[in-house]
């Protein structure tokens, strides 16, 4: 082996490391700062739902979603609808909650876990209060989330049991 090629191959054995560790970093870096934008969806999302139950109006919840989103859960096989008409179902569902006497939700857990670099899952728990502070209910979900050029939206989910939630 050549003397050039000999001091190439020990800096780049020599250096590879440094090289590696620093796009490590970055990678984490960048992960950390997307499981943190997806947890901001989450507060977002549970936030603009809480201010619906106590009598505020729900704005721009479509903006969670991608254009197309899919739901299902075990009593209902999935579907997809487009996020506008979601946001009316959801009107629906949370006027459900208030009539049977649920005052707010909170995530007990959200748990993320990046599978690609626009591609996440998130496995979360609420519940679900009385006005007294009494726990109604809980509940699980299982979201499939995707970057879009802007941010992380939801592209589907399963509404579940609360035993149902996995630590990712």
């Amino acid at each position: 082996m050549r003397l050039p090629n000999l001091l190439f191959l020990l800096l780049t054995l020599f250096l590879a490391p440094l090289f590696c560790s620093q796009a490590s970093a970055t990678g984490s870096a960048q992960q950390a700062e997307d499981e943190a934008a997806i947890k901001a969806l989450f507060a977002s999302y549970m936030n603009k739902y809480n201010g619906y139950i106590q009598g505020k109006s729900l704005e721009h919840v479509e903006q969670l979603y991608m254009p197309q989103v899919m739901l299902m859960s075990s009593a209902n096989p999935p579907v997809a609808m487009p996020a506008k008409d979601f946001s009316k179902q959801v009107v629906v569902f949370l006027d459900g909650l208030k009539s049977k006497g649920v005052a707010s939700v909170n995530w007990q857990q959200v748990n993320v876990r990046l599978i690609d670099t626009n591609i996440a899952i998130a496995t979360n728990l609420a519940v679900r209060y009385r006005d007294n502070g009494e726990v109604f209910n809980k509940v699980g979900a299982t979201y499939f989330l995707y970057k879009t050029d802007e941010n992380w939206r939801i592209a589907s989910f399963a509404v579940h049991e609360h035993t149902g939630v996995q630590t990712l």
